[in-house]
């Protein structure tokens, strides 16, 4: 009893850590950078900022994994070695995933490029770059690096993919257009980023892959990510069937989204039983 109320305790801190610095984040950021009255997310401004804000999130992992679990960052799977080739290794793989995702949506006759802008390949497209790197990784961090992780060593592995994976989409719950479509979406991409990490046990080949996904949506393809604000794409995509593209919450909302990760998830899973990864760890 008291071991459950200490790990509950110790949930409720780190939510309240997560969100204390996150407000902390966004207030200081406004008052450098400003931000519209209301704060809602209607242009590039607000959407960097809040991308940047996240930061606060991401120290809230950190602090909690150093100072309240008393850990080593090696804990959540963040290894210096080969620090970029793992990460550019997931960035090109979340890349492909969206990319496909255009490609088919191509084929089908769901939408086809409008137009290509090279000019969009500017100084804010690479402050875009790293405002997604440092979003996609606080969620990699809170969510596969503490919540993964300390299931791992406590439940089966398939609890500590499938009830991080739920929390994953229970986060987007108040994006616009969410639906239950685009949570199942949002619970299978969990799922297979949880996979991904119990595979690779490194935190930053899944941080890429998901920061590719976010930044490839938004600036490569002009597609709305999770909800949020639409931004201007260097390759401008014109929906021809809106409900199959997923509509203001974006390819999340799609079916072929389903297809992909649900063929992502076989893969992944494939791999790691083949090569006997699908187990505990005997040391870190």
């Amino acid at each position: 009893m008291k071991k459950s109320l200490k790990i509950f305790l110790g949930f409720l801190f780190l939510m309240g850590l997560v969100v204390g610095l996150q407000i902390a984040s966004i207030v200081i950021l406004s008052l450098i950078f400003g931000l519209d009255a209301n704060f809602t997310m209607t242009n590039e401004r607000d959407v960097l900022v809040f991308l940047f804000a996240t930061i606060g999130q991401l120290l809230a992992s950190l602090i909690f994994v150093k100072f309240i679990l008393k850990k080593n960052f090696s804990y959540i799977w963040l290894k210096r070695e080969k620090l970029l080739e793992n990460f550019s290794l997931g960035f090109f793989l979340g890349f492909l995933q969206i990319s496909l995702f255009v490609i088919l949506a191509m084929i089908f006759s769901y939408a086809q490029v409008k137009n290509i802008n090279f000019n969009r390949i500017d100084l804010k497209f690479f402050i875009f770059l790293i405002g997604f790197t440092i979003q996609s990784t606080s969620e990699e961090f809170l969510v596969r690096g503490i919540f993964t992780r300390y299931l791992f060593e406590k439940m089966k592995a398939s609890y500590a993919v499938l009830i991080p994976a739920l929390i994953f989409s229970l986060l987007h719950l108040f994006n616009g257009g969410y639906t239950f479509l685009s949570a199942l979406n949002t619970f299978l991409v969990g799922i297979f980023y949880g996979i991904l990490i119990l595979a690779c046990k490194n935190i930053l080949l899944v941080s890429g892959a998901h920061s590719a996904w976010n930044f490839s949506m938004s600036l490569i393809y002009g597609l709305p990510v999770s909800g949020q604000v639409k931004i201007e794409g260097l390759i401008g995509i014109e929906s021809l069937n809106v409900n199959a593209m997923g509509g203001i919450y974006g390819p999340e909302e799609s079916f072929l989204v389903t297809i992909i990760e649900c063929l992502s998830i076989l893969c992944a899973y494939l791999y790691i039983k083949k090569r006997g990864f699908y187990g505990k760890e005997s040391s870190l």
